[in-house]
């Protein structure tokens, strides 16, 4: 059927103007119905953050989920200054692009967004944005998933012998001979900056390839167990959010189609479990 598509200009922490799109059955309110808003980021290599049709994600509008798309700096939706904006020494910015995002949609004057219906979404390199915001802001999210994600940067950037690694020093600068990207790095690291004193993480789910040659299955095992970490050592998180770690053996960096539709099931149950 037809959905409802809008799209709208947030102002980020230096006043420049974030692209936010929002997609919707015709059936949902999003300021009366509470529906669960999934907000992906990505922010990496010039790329946009919606790259073609997903047929999972077409499921979810139809059980009435709204999808948000957060184009932040480092992306590729602006163009090449759009992408300079958010790469290297200015990667925070596509960080602080997102938190602006889910700060609009949770804002009452504009989408009113229940905090606890919120899922960050992200993939692959968005894994670093986004873990990055939900460290800064976790109680901004209700939920957050995070397949074959780059979780754990700073590990990575300096061991060369990876698959990857200086391939990414185009993205991030190379921490051994520049000194303000391995401070970007040591910043936005999402395992090493997890929050030993936060009361709230989302509930996670955190999907890891055993065959990824992109990211490591041990970005999604190490996060994982660091997070339950923290969150258990924490006396103010009483109320102990569920933590899901799931690993399959094949499909690569992409997942091959039977994983793909594998993970798909597994993503929109966890996402469906939060409608009320």
């Amino acid at each position: 059927g037809d959905f409802v598509h809008s799209q709208i200009l947030v102002e980020s922490f230096d006043n420049i103007k974030v692209p936010l799109s929002v997609i919707h059955s015709p059936k949902v309110d999003l300021r009366e119905d509470s529906p669960v808003v999934v907000l992906h980021g990505y922010g990496a290599y010039g790329e946009p953050v919606v790259r073609g049709f997903d047929p999972s994600l077409l499921a979810l509008l139809e059980k009435g989920v709204v999808l948000a798309f957060a184009h932040v700096r480092g992306g590729g939706e602006l163009g090449k200054s759009w992408y300079h904006g958010g790469r290297r020494h200015q990667k925070m910015n596509a960080v602080e692009d997102y938190l602006s995002c889910a700060r609009a949609l949770i804002n009452p004057s504009s989408f009113n967004v229940d905090p606890s219906n919120l899922v960050a979404k992200a993939f692959s390199a968005g894994g670093a944005i986004v873990g990055a915001a939900i460290n800064r802001e976790p109680e901004l999210f209700g939920s957050a998933i995070m397949v074959n994600a780059f979780l754990d940067v700073q590990t990575s950037m300096y061991q060369k012998d990876l698959a990857l690694t200086e391939h990414e020093y185009d993205e991030w600068g190379d921490p051994t001979s520049d000194f303000i990207a391995a401070d970007v790095i040591n910043t936005i690291c999402p395992m090493s900056n997890l929050k030993k004193s936060s009361s709230h993480y989302p509930r996670m789910l955190i999907v890891g390839t055993m065959n990824d040659m992109n990211v490591p299955f041990w970005h999604a095992t190490a996060f994982h167990a660091k997070l339950e970490k923290v969150v258990s050592s924490c006396k103010k998180n009483e109320k102990q959010q569920q933590h899901l770690l799931y690993v399959v053996e094949q499909g690569g960096h992409q997942l091959a189609f039977g994983t793909r539709l594998e993970v798909a099931a597994l993503v929109n149950s966890f996402i469906l479990q939060l409608k009320k």
